[in-house]
């Protein structure tokens, strides 16, 4: 098993979720870290993923609230987890929207808890086997391959505006290499006139093992904390609104469900 970190280490990684965004005011975000032992409620809670990495430490991101809280999730999640980056800590997301009751149980959560996805982190380990894992595990998710534009873009429609929009470009490009449960890139998005519109996609494949469809509204959090970091590289900032507060999931239908907007004159301007 790597090496654990030393606490000093646990105690920054704490500290970065006093420099996310949130999404909505309204919803509380929380992290806990669990050391992994086999045999304990946590170990039981990671279940098979942690037995085969056996990592030293892993996260579980929480949130409270009804404001698209499971899109404020992933896209809260998802600036933690570059925050560790930053620090040289590597991570990797081990979804569990599919055993949430278990995993809640587990682990004393309250129901109105939401959690979607377990972050094993750690310092980067040259095993051989666990390489091999790696590569293994990306064959069969193909999590090398990204959909083109015109996939993503409903009625594979990239407004004019967009194309001439250098630095649209780059953040645009961050938020298609998000990562996503099994790689299946839930988020579609729209252009209208100046305004830049994300929806999740939500698929009836995707019941089989997601069957409140939880992972198609934190995936798409997770490619807007890609853009909003991308802005911020670029000395720009994102104001994402959301387009209505409602936490409702689609377990059934296949379609698209719009989740917010920003102005490209966000990008213009200097932040």
């Amino acid at each position: 098993m790597p090496d654990l970190l030393a606490d000093g280490e646990l105690s920054e990684i704490y500290g970065i979720t006093k420099s996310i965004d949130p999404l909505s005011e309204d919803n509380e975000f929380a992290v806990q870290i669990l050391n992994y032992l086999p045999e304990s409620p946590a170990g039981k809670a990671l279940g098979g993923f942690g037995r085969i990495m056996k990592p030293p430490h892993f996260l579980a991101p929480l949130i409270h609230g009804r404001t698209y809280a499971l899109v404020d999730l992933g896209f809260r999640t998802q600036q933690f987890l570059m925050g560790m980056w930053n620090r040289g800590i590597g991570s990797c997301y081990v979804g569990c929207a599919h055993r949430q009751m278990k995993v809640k149980q587990l682990l004393e959560i309250s129901d109105e808890t939401r959690i979607i996805s377990f972050i094993i982190f750690g310092r980067p380990d040259s095993n051989q086997s666990l390489r091999y894992y790696q590569k293994l595990s990306q064959f069969f998710t193909r999590s090398k391959k990204r959909l083109s534009y015109d996939d993503l873009f409903i009625s594979n429609n990239l407004p004019a505006a967009f194309k001439k929009e250098i630095i649209f470009k780059k953040i645009l490009e961050a938020g298609r290499q998000a990562p996503s449960a099994t790689n299946s890139q839930p988020w579609r998005y729209e252009g209208k006139s100046d305004r830049f519109v994300i929806y999740a996609h939500q698929k009836k494949i995707a019941n089989v093992y997601d069957i409140h469809q939880g992972y198609s509204f934190h995936d798409t959090g997770i490619c807007m904390a890609n853009m909003s970091m991308a802005a911020r590289a670029l000395d720009k900032k994102i104001k994402w609104h959301l387009i209505t507060t409602d936490d409702k999931i689609h377990p059934i239908i296949e379609t698209n469900i719009p989740i917010a907007y920003f102005s490209l004159d966000d990008l213009r301007s200097r932040s």
